[in-house]
């Protein structure tokens, strides 16, 4: 594949109609890891760094 063909591949894969929706679709998977450790440092945060409010019990 050369450059750029990997976009029309998607795009043909994905029954995209225009190249810009398939580009706005690969932008989703961009910086993954980042959103990742952003979200654990936001959550250690908001649970003051222990996850014991998250656990449910039975109750009979």
């Amino acid at each position: 594949m050369k450059l750029g063909e990997d976009i029309d591949f998607i795009q043909k894969r994905m029954h995209h109609e225009s190249r810009e929706t398939t580009e706005n679709y690969l932008k989703l998977f961009n910086m993954t890891h980042e959103k990742v450790i952003a979200q654990e440092v936001w959550e250690k945060k908001l649970f003051n760094g222990n996850y014991e409010v998250m656990k449910l019990t039975v109750q009979e």
